[in-house]
């Protein structure tokens, strides 16, 4: 998941991964633990470079 922030303070974009193969493609819409574990890093990150 890639974490996008944006110019307005708290706000994120959220991207899922994208896999695809020669059948199509698949994302994973939605998992708690990485939801947590994405902003979590995403706070972390930014509260060290304030």
């Amino acid at each position: 998941m890639n974490v996008i922030p944006t110019p307005i303070a708290d706000v994120l974009i959220l991207e899922p991964n994208v896999f695809g193969d020669n059948r199509g493609f698949h994302l994973e819409s939605w998992n708690a633990k990485k939801f947590n574990d994405a902003i979590a890093a995403h706070r972390a990150s930014s509260s060290t470079s304030a």
